[in-house]
């Protein structure tokens, strides 16, 4: 729909946006099929597309082979000279970069590890070298940063995640708009993977679902609408530290029986090895799901994430799970028995049937999802 209640001036910019979104997000457009998505008279879209061009954010490209007798419409795809999306996202144990063009191509992708040891200056250094090797290839139009919680995207301050060594109150948003003189956007990590799959990932087609991080910690963000629920500070989600026993063992962030202190992919790799005598991966751990000898340590982190998604599912009424980050690496019958707990088990077991699906981005998800931010800020009409 075309936007109201704004100045010709405002609206024709707001316009711009919604035609550069459809164009982003649907690989390639005419300009009938834009007049029809957005009821703009084609005299508008003629405009506006024109001015796209001129700026080299979007180009024509040619049609494919059609049966029917007639002109052909010329398609609109992000031109290559456009400027790229850059997102940086800390992880615990590495850092990541990736370049992407506008509608999600993968341009250029990096990470580097560091140690608990690493002062601020060294992972901030870290930073610095990712961004200068890609801000030397491409032209940038934007920062988005993406980091586990608890973050505050109003101040632009990383505050102090657990298990990420010396990362602790770093006003990232400061820091790198002053070096490089670019818009940076903060946001929780499981925030930008949700926005990602929205755009561009197994969430495209779907308004209302949840996305579910399941990691070396646990975490969850909600697109309700189509928009992702974006309180002002970044701190919702944090499904890892809902306390499921109040007397139970104590958790890194303070609480105690936290859902992080029983289940987590770190969790699951640590008592597998402790059972097996190994030094496997978490990969590793997957290839042995079958093992009789790990089966009720499957068993119990696949519990322990259906009573979580059941909350959430109750609380927020989704039509999906997406689950992703080390999530998506889980075994299908694994998922499968996951997607039967829940379904047996909901309010509204009787009426609806939640399926749980695997994230396009897989454990790159909070990467893709930093550049995803970036997007969001361009497309935003409010």
């Amino acid at each position: 729909m075309a936007i109201l209640g704004k100045n010709s001036k405002d609206l024709k910019e707001l316009n711009k946006k919604l035609i550069l979104k459809l164009i982003c997000l649907n690989n390639q457009l005419s300009r009938i099929q834009l007049s029809k998505m957005t009821s703009l008279s084609k005299m508008t879209i003629t405009n506006i597309t024109s001015e796209l061009i001129n700026d080299e954010w979007i180009e024509e490209s040619a049609s494919q082979p059609s049966t029917t007798s007639g002109p052909k419409p010329v398609n609109l795809i992000i031109s290559e000279k456009a400027p790229k999306l850059l997102g940086l996202a800390f992880r615990r144990k590495r850092i990541g970069v990736v370049v992407t063009s506008l509608d999600f191509k993968i341009l250029h992708q990096k990470y580097v590890g560091y140690t608990d040891e690493d002062s601020v200056q060294d992972i901030l250094n870290i930073c610095y070298s990712l961004i200068d090797e890609a801000i030397e290839k491409y032209t940038i139009i934007g920062i988005g940063v993406t980091s586990p919680g608890p973050v505050d995207s109003q101040s632009g301050t990383i505050l102090n995640p657990p298990n990420m060594g010396q990362i602790n109150n770093i006003e990232i948003v400061k820091i790198l708009e002053n070096r490089y003189g670019l818009k940076v956007h903060l946001n929780k990590d499981t925030q930008g993977s949700a926005i990602a799959e929205k755009f561009w990932g197994n969430g495209k087609d779907i308004n209302e679902f949840i996305y579910y991080s399941y990691a070396s910690g646990i975490g969850a963000s909600i697109i309700s609408g189509g928009i992702l629920y974006q309180p002002h500070d970044s701190y919702a989600g944090e499904v890892g530290h809902m306390s499921l026993s109040f007397n139970g063992p104590k958790c890194k962030c303070g609480n105690n029986g936290c859902l992080e202190v029983f289940c987590s992919a770190s969790k699951l790799t640590q008592e597998i090895n402790e059972r097996l005598n190994t030094n496997y991966s978490f990969l590793d751990c997957m290839n042995a799901y079958e093992n009789p000898k790990t089966y009720d340590i499957f068993e119990t982190q696949i519990n322990f994430m259906a009573i979580s998604m059941i909350s959430l599912i109750n609380a927020f009424n989704p039509s999906c799970i997406i689950i992703g980050d080390r999530g998506s690496e889980l075994p299908q019958p694994l998922i499968d028995k996951l997607t039967k707990k829940i379904n047996d088990t909901i309010f509204a077991k009787q009426h609806k049937y939640i399926p749980v699906i695997k994230s396009r981005f897989g454990r790159d998800s909070a990467l893709y999802g930093s550049a995803a931010i970036v997007a969001d800020s361009i497309f935003k009409t409010e």
